[in-house]
């Protein structure tokens, strides 16, 4: 819920800012903000890519370490 949230809620400003610019399209205080509410955003979408990224990671290594203690725990096993 909090990413459409999100998502709306960015939409929305993104409008809104474009709406202004093209209303007063020689005001740079108002082009600066688009900059920045640009790079703010791209930089959130970046964050969460890495952040699922890390997430497959560990969800990899964890898988990893269960078969890797499984193997052990079957190995101690047939050398008592």
């Amino acid at each position: 819920m909090n990413k459409q949230k999100y998502i709306c809620y960015a939409d929305y400003l993104g409008n809104k800012i474009l709406e202004w610019v093209d209303a007063k399209p020689k005001n740079r205080d108002l082009r600066n903000v688009l900059k920045a509410t640009s790079i703010v955003l791209q930089h959130n979408i970046d964050l969460e890519v890495e952040n699922e990224i890390l997430r497959k990671k560990v969800s990899l290594y964890r898988d990893l370490k269960n078969k890797q203690e499984q193997e052990f725990y079957e190995f101690k096993q047939t050398k008592l």
